[in-house]
């Protein structure tokens, strides 16, 4: 098969985050490899939000990029009445689709069977087989950082029940002009269960940035921005504690309040900086339960700050580079950014282990002592 002259990335939003952090950093390692020298880069995504930070971005890095938004891409959890009109919009989407590719085309697609949006899975299903079915020379990768499948019972309804009376039952396609990116060895082995072919199935872990040596902010000038923030929405923030920084999104498979058990354990509690809010409707009622847990026992937490301060106010890195600890305590991982992201900065890592994921990082030397395996608690 040719190479291909366009690459065009999907994916609903371009919102700060795990998967959003997975194509900067894919891409810039392909820019590095001169990869895109004499090609086109186009990124497809369902919202306006995010869209202008995620071009400076890369236009800082030198990279070019054309970015169409089409609501249809974002999050939907739309029920049709009719079966037949689902497909008639599906078979609208994947022509639209099919139009933005340029020459010879690699669809990239991220996270496209997790439930967020039928339509997308349905769409881009209906593209592969119109491009195979005309000889098209389009291809189609889908990129699987999480499943429907494991845990996300919501999301996994919205696929089967796209119109009232049904919905998508396989929305893994096996064709020759699909295949599919996994993040661990773990996730690949789902996929050959299921039944997709082994030389479908390629393994992907998401790029890590090299690491930054120099800070371009202080801790105190990032106390200033945190204090601020946190007086304007109830948190309480002391900047004298540790620093026990959470570089996740305050979702329930995050786990974020066993992290504030963790600190309450601690000799001296620490400060808990949660850097993103929820993003999606099912998530809301969760992630306010929690923050109104914060506000009412005056915890030492601050949540949701990096969607206005990361990146204009001050750096991810510099956030990192000016935490004392990084914690994980989450029950479900795609790839597990947060395992690497303060590790590879030296940074100390406590929380629960995720085997299936960090078995893959044994190898790199990484530093596994310091998580458990559970947390057991008398009762």
């Amino acid at each position: 098969m040719p190479i291909p002259d366009t690459l065009v990335i999907i994916h609903y939003h371009l919102l700060p985050g795990g998967v959003c952090s997975a194509i900067k950093n894919s891409v810039f390692a392909l820019s590095r490899s001169g990869w895109f020298a004499h090609r086109t880069l186009r990124v497809l995504t369902g919202r306006t939000d995010g869209v202008e930070e995620f071009a400076e971005y890369l236009n800082r890095m030198d990279i070019q990029v054309e970015v169409e938004v089409d609501a249809r891409l974002d999050y939907s959890d739309r029920v049709w009445s009719e079966r037949d009109d689902f497909w008639d919009d599906a078979s609208a989407l994947a022509t639209w689709l099919l139009r933005q590719g340029r020459g010879t085309s690699l669809f990239w697609a991220h996270n496209p069977t997790l439930g967020k949006n039928g339509l997308l899975t349905a769409g881009l299903m209906l593209a592969g087989q119109q491009a195979e079915a005309t000889g098209s020379p389009h291809r189609f990768l889908y990129h699987i950082h999480d499943f429907a499948e494991c845990g996300r019972l919501w999301n996994l309804m919205n696929l089967r029940r796209c119109w009232g009376s049904g919905g998508l039952e396989d929305f893994y396609p096996v064709a020759n002009n699909i295949g599919y990116a996994v993040l661990n060895s773990a996730d690949s082995l789902r996929l050959v269960q299921a039944g997709i072919p082994k030389d479908r199935i390629f393994y992907l872990p998401n790029a890590v940035a090299s690491i930054r040596s120099e800070k371009k902010k202080t801790k105190e000038s990032i106390a200033v921005e945190l204090q601020r923030y946190a007086h304007d929405r109830g948190y309480r923030f002391e900047p004298e504690l540790q620093w026990w920084t959470l570089p996740i999104r305050l979702i329930r498979r995050k786990n974020v309040v066993e992290a504030l058990l963790l600190a309450a354990t601690a000799d001296d509690p620490p400060q808990l900086l949660v850097t993103l809010d929820a993003n999606s409707e099912p998530e809301r009622p969760y992630a306010e339960a929690v923050k109104d847990l914060f506000r009412r026992q005056n915890h030492a937490a601050v949540v949701g700050f990096g969607h206005e301060l990361v990146g204009s106010a001050f750096g991810f890195d510099d956030l990192l580079l000016a935490s004392d600890v990084v914690v994980t305590t989450s029950l479900l991982e795609g790839f597990g950014f947060t395992f690497l992201e303060g590790a590879s900065r030296g940074i100390p890592l406590v929380g629960r282990n995720l085997n299936e994921l960090t078995s893959d990082f044994t190898e790199a030397g990484f530093p596994g002592d310091s998580l458990y395996e559970q947390f057991l608690v008398p009762v």
